[in-house]
């Protein structure tokens, strides 16, 4: 099944007068899905890039609340954790078949439901193969050749002692304390973020049966960080990973069976208290930036190639604070550029920034962000971003930033889905567009649907 196709007809026809060809390969508008921590929908959503407005177009009935959402590379299938009970996977077909006045758009089919031991939180894929963990446990599934949903479960992964399972928390609430999520690279490596253990595990991928083969427990660089989301960068060299505890991202090494600690960012502004907030997402720019070199002391990244930016989150522990998106610029060899490091000349914003007053307990120095957002709210559980699928620039979006690059921002406490527009050049954030969310829910006036994760599809 072939996604949103794109057709110059699906610019303005008065915009296209005065673009170029790229804006004219863009789609006029941009589909998304979100799931929500607290009510039975998945919901629909386009987001408008002319008129740079998002709107709530449709909602589909779900089984349990799915808090996390991951689409195959076709997008032409869906696959949601879930917070039924029992503890279930499901999938769903992605349908473009429908249409309107402004071209195809996105409805959902559910395909099948298949049962796990605990509460799954992540998903990550292949072209053949199906991963998942949450709490004490993960799975691995076969993508059914027929439908393309969920198959055989052909591997268990384990995240506490045998005996002890029987005993464990196996409910949404074990995601806590056990594992969190999971990644793949194209090399043959899965890791796995376990907050209760304080640890990443690490993984050899048999490519032949699609299990995963255990290769080593790597602790956290701190006590007390739980490692919560994991990313590899670009060049898969390094792996990234965001500790909800202390709103840190950590840099690794991935050698050839363990990790080994290169660098520590903080998420945070400096002065915060970290027991205020709880670490969140990691995600990369979908766009590079070069550096302009000045004098041979200051060009000391000349010949490193084009820098990316590394987006992390933080949430506010309660209301009383707000949650945080930090960018930091990535070198091409994947490493994190301390803006303090950068000159005046640069094209990465610079702040006065004395990373010597910040020491962790290693006396390693802290390295802070090129930017920060402050987010409307504290995120309530969310806070999530994923950045849209396209290179956006001024072209497509009147009056908007010539670097302009788009992502999506879950806000969990108020119920709002945002667009948060970031230019590298500038190095600012700004809200471009909001939509809450239903109100009202479940016959209460006050209830709200808390958004989880939104997913781009095209």
């Amino acid at each position: 099944m072939t996604p949103c196709l794109i057709r110059a007809l699906d610019c303005a026809p008065s915009v296209l007068s005065v673009v170029s060809e790229t804006c004219a390969k863009l789609p006029n508008t941009l589909y998304l899905i979100s799931g929500s921590f607290n009510v039975i929908f998945l919901y629909t959503l386009a987001f408008n890039i002319q008129t740079r407005q998002l709107n709530v177009t449709g909602r589909t009935g779900v089984f349990g609340p799915h808090s996390y959402l991951a689409k195959n590379a076709p997008i032409d299938r869906l696959y949601t954790t879930s917070f039924a009970q029992p503890p279930t996977l499901v999938s769903w077909y992605i349908n473009w078949r429908e249409w309107d006045a402004y071209g195809r758009y996105p409805t959902l089919e559910h395909l099948d439901t298949v049962n796990t031991t605990s509460t799954p939180a992540y998903i990550a894929l292949t072209s053949s193969y199906i991963y998942s963990v949450g709490g004490p446990t993960g799975a691995v599934h076969k993508i059914d050749p027929a439908n393309g949903g969920f198959g055989q479960q052909i591997q268990q992964l384990l995240y506490v002692d045998a005996d002890q399972l029987p005993f464990v928390d196996k409910t949404r609430s074990g995601i806590r304390n056990g594992t969190h999520s999971i990644e793949l690279t194209t090399t043959g490596f899965a890791f796995a973020a376990n907050l209760g253990r304080n640890s990443i595990w690490m993984y050899k991928l048999d490519r032949s049966s699609g299990k995963l083969v255990f290769l080593s427990e790597n602790k956290s660089f701190r006590e007390g960080d739980a490692p919560r989301h994991v990313l590899p960068s670009p060049n898969e060299k390094y792996l990234y990973c965001a500790t909800e505890n202390t709103s840190f991202v950590d840099v690794y090494e991935i050698m050839n069976d363990h990790l080994e600690h290169r660098q520590s960012a903080s998420i945070l502004p400096p002065g915060l208290d970290r027991g205020n907030y709880r670490g969140d997402t990691v995600r990369l720019s979908r766009k590079h930036l070069h550096l302009r070199p000045h004098t041979p002391r200051e060009n000391k990244h000349e010949g490193h190639g084009p820098l990316t930016y590394l987006f992390a989150t933080t949430r506010g522990t309660t209301t009383e604070y707000k949650g945080y998106i930090a960018a930091f610029a990535i070198s091409s060899d994947g490493l994190i550029v301390n803006p303090s490091d950068q000159t005046p000349h640069s094209s990465l914003p610079l702040h006065s920034l004395d990373p010597s007053k910040e020491k962790m307990t290693r006396n390693e120095n802290i390295i802070f962000p090129a930017s920060t957002f402050q987010t409307p709210t504290s995120g309530g559980q969310a806070n999530a971003i994923e950045l849209a699928p396209y290179e956006i620039s001024s072209c497509a979006t009147p009056g908007g930033i010539a670097d302009a690059e788009w992502m999506v921002l879950t806000d969990g406490e108020q119920g709002l889905i945002l667009i948060v527009e970031w230019s590298g050049k500038r190095g600012s954030f700004k809200i471009i567009s909001d939509v809450l969310l239903d109100a009202g829910v479940g016959g209460n006036s006050s209830a709200k649907a808390l958004p989880s994760v939104a997913l781009w599809l095209a």
